[in-house]
């Protein structure tokens, strides 16, 4: 059972956005796509994780991108799955190549079809680390503290072939293994009563805390350079203008009745929340004020304020 669905990062949601909205010849815009392609390799070897991960019993409770503090460090958990009998940490890679896990050096070294060789952190100690991090959280936070903690670290890449110097590393695997391996962890025979299961879950929901760093300093952007508009799917440009109760592609002609939506998602990354009836127009280039504020009421936003004086709360997440 699923208690916090997968979304996306706020870092991949923001690089996507500059994607569609920052200048090729920005200083910056190189080192962004660098930072995206790598982003969206890990994104793909969580959402990787989704069909056998459904393969578990219905009491397996299973949570996406948990961030923690531990009191000293915060700590990011691709899955943790809960049982009376266990807890699980998987982190989700997505690499090809060879790759050998040297524990002596505590590295992991990618040698790809080219010969060539890349030096990674290493994930085993990542995970092992995160055991150490959570088993703290659980004693800071009065929480049962009684279970085993198991790790696990999967690579979903299917042109992935690994090796390592220490034989009895075991938790190490295939993603699509993930559900037999599973089966095999050992458990607590005293288990967990059902009351305190929900409460753990309930308490890593609750002291979730997303990283939200300010990206625009980290890559020297300013809210002048990001352009303007509505992004077109189809031929990828920001060319779609409102026409009657629709979006059209000035450039591929290609209508969108919704192309309002992916826009006004990339508006609350850049400037916040809050949003007028003149900021509206700006941003998606709209001419008409009446227009506009047909197109908030057919959103049914919170407001704030009277007449001139209105804002509109746009919802981050939600399809609005």
């Amino acid at each position: 059972m699923i208690i916090k669905p997968r979304t996306l990062h706020y870092k991949l949601e923001f690089l996507l956005m500059l994607s569609r909205r920052l200048k090729p010849s920005h200083p910056s815009y190189s080192l962004l796509q660098e930072a995206l392609t790598i982003e969206l390799a890990g994104w793909k070897g969580e959402k990787e994780l989704d069909y056998p991960l459904s393969h578990l019993p219905n009491d397996h409770l299973i949570l996406h991108n948990v961030r923690l503090h531990d009191g000293t460090h915060y700590f990011q958990n691709d899955c943790i799955i809960l049982t009376r009998k266990w807890i699980l940490l998987i982190e989700a890679k997505n690499i090809a190549g060879h790759l050998f896990y040297d524990q002596t050096k505590d590295q992991l070294i990618r040698t790809t079809e080219t010969g060539m060789k890349e030096g990674f952190n290493n994930p085993v100690t990542q995970v092992l680390r995160h055991k150490r991090q959570l088993q703290k959280w659980l004693s800071n936070n009065q929480l049962p503290d009684t279970l085993p903690i198991h790790c696990l670290v999967s690579n979903s890449h299917p042109r992935c072939v690994s090796s390592f110097d220490d034989p009895t590393l075991n938790i190490v695997t295939r993603t699509y293994s993930l559900p037999e391996k599973i089966k095999t962890l050992p458990h607590n025979p005293n288990s967990m009563s059902s009351k305190d299961l929900k409460k753990l879950s309930s308490s890593l929901v609750k002291l979730d805390t997303p990283l939200k760093p300010d990206f625009f300093e980290q890559y020297n952007i300013r809210e002048s350079d990001i352009l303007p508009g509505a992004y077109c799917d189809h031929c990828h440009s920001l060319s779609i203008h409102k026409k009657y109760n629709r979006w059209e592609c000035a450039t591929c002609k290609k209508v969108d009745k919704e192309a309002h939506v992916q826009a006004l998602k990339d508006y609350v990354l850049i400037h916040g929340s809050l949003i007028s009836n003149a900021k509206l127009r700006r941003f998606l280039r709209m001419s008409c004020p009446k227009a506009a504020h047909r197109l908030m009421v057919s959103l049914q936003l919170k407001t704030s304020g009277e007449t001139k004086g209105r804002v509109y709360h746009l919802p981050f997440h939600q399809k609005f």
